[in-house]
């Protein structure tokens, strides 16, 4: 007979934040007295009707062997199915031998993990528990109260209302073609598929910068830089009004592009920091590749405008930028060579657990080949060695790494 655990899923973790009950959650009384705290903290919570529904159904399936519940993280994202994936992981240790679980939650977030689920065990089945009410009035209105606590819903409602109505309560006349140019240019970033990969910057960043880390006065500079570097450039501009266009440009990258320097590298400064700290050392690399980028780019916006305004020929822009050129290619691969070198190589270890990016567990370090820059991992899921480039480590702990 196949053996089946009754899994559910608590993906936002109203466990932990109302009941203060951290997962994962083992058998049928911790469960029971579990739904007990988190109904009495805030009965109107469906995640306790979940987890009654998940006891429920322990008792009427005749395969189950236990029942467990899986608690997320608030912010959801990435750490809440990180989360997910180490509790699971736990509980398919300490119960080898279960063929599958019957998966039960209280809507379409939970959901949401169900991949992560699949990729270490089977789903013979998911129940998903609606709270019913005795009144269709009084449904709709609690569907829409529940709807209204999601931050997105009430961004939409309430937020973006209250931005253009701020907008043009202050900049009248002006204010309208703010907002049209807003509206504008989120059209063209949703069109174009820009939009979600700027909010995917955006929350990565908001996940990995404290007001408590020695790193945040530098994003407050960096931000103050940038803001006058806009001032500095539009002032720069107003004295060639008349000029032809291109003056006006030239003078707007003149007085931009210093403050704009200082900006980018009090910010990189700071990721690098972060990322130390995170020991997420792929990351670092990438920031230094971009400092050295970024000072290319700053040299050659320098040298232009230092052409347009006749202070140097045309020959000599050509001759600097070739040079710029040959620099950045060397710097660039200094800056692999020593990262590789005094970052990564002593911070790989024999033995050393090894994890995909999803939190699944790969296998371990067998060696590391500094002539060919791969690191050799015992797979344990093909139960074989296997090659991969040192480029694919992304984050190095004292014990474990995880690759891409």
């Amino acid at each position: 007979m196949a053996k089946i655990a009754i899994l559910c899923v608590d993906r936002d973790d109203d466990l932990g934040r109302k009941a203060g009950i951290t997962g994962p959650i083992r058998g049928k009384e911790e469960n029971i007295e579990a739904a007990k705290k988190l109904g009495l903290a805030d009965p109107t919570d469906s995640d306790t009707n979940a987890i009654f529904q998940a006891v429920k159904l322990y008792e009427e399936t005749a395969d189950a062997v236990n029942v467990f519940t899986v608690t997320g993280d608030k912010k959801g994202g990435y750490r809440a199915d990180k989360e997910i994936a180490d509790q699971l992981d736990l509980i398919l240790q300490e119960n080898d031998d279960l063929d599958g679980v019957y998966l039960v939650g209280d809507g379409s977030q939970d959901e949401q993990v169900i991949p992560i689920i699949e990729s270490r065990i089977e789903i013979v089945s998911k129940k998903t528990t609606i709270v019913e009410q005795s009144e269709e009035l009084e449904k709709r209105y609690y569907v829409l109260k529940e709807a209204l606590k999601d931050p997105t819903i009430a961004r939409i409602i309430f937020g973006l209302p209250g931005i253009i109505l701020l907008i043009l309560a202050i900049f009248q006349d002006l204010g309208a073609q703010i907002v049209v140019l807003g509206i504008g240019i989120y059209l063209v970033l949703k069109g174009f598929g820009i939009e979600s990969r700027l909010l995917n910057m955006v929350r990565g960043f908001k996940e990995t910068t404290s007001m408590s880390r020695a790193t945040f006065p530098l994003y407050v500079g960096s931000s103050l830089s940038l803001i006058l570097a806009l001032w500095s450039g539009l002032e720069e501009m107003n004295k060639y009004v008349g000029e032809p266009l291109i003056y006006q440009g030239a003078g707007l990258a003149s007085g931009f592009i210093n403050l704009f320097l200082i900006s980018g590298v009090l910010f990189l400064i700071g990721r690098i920091g972060d990322r130390h700290s995170d020991r997420n050392f792929r990351k670092i690399k990438k920031h230094l590749l971009t400092f050295v980028s970024l000072i290319a780019m700053w040299l050659i916006f320098r040298w232009g405008t230092s052409v347009i305004f006749g202070e140097i020929s045309l020959n000599m822009f050509i001759i600097l930028t070739l040079v710029a050129f040959l620099t950045v290619v060397i710097a660039l691969a200094l800056v692999k060579s020593i990262f590789v070198e005094r970052y990564l190589y002593p911070r790989i270890k024999t033995g050393q657990e090894v994890y995909d990016l999803s939190g699944r567990k790969i296998g371990s370090v067998i060696t590391l080949n500094k002539g060919k820059d791969e690191i050799a991992i015992y797979d344990e899921r093909k139960g074989k060695r296997v090659n991969k480039p040192t480029n694919s480590v992304v984050v190095v702990r004292k014990k474990y790494i995880t690759i891409s």
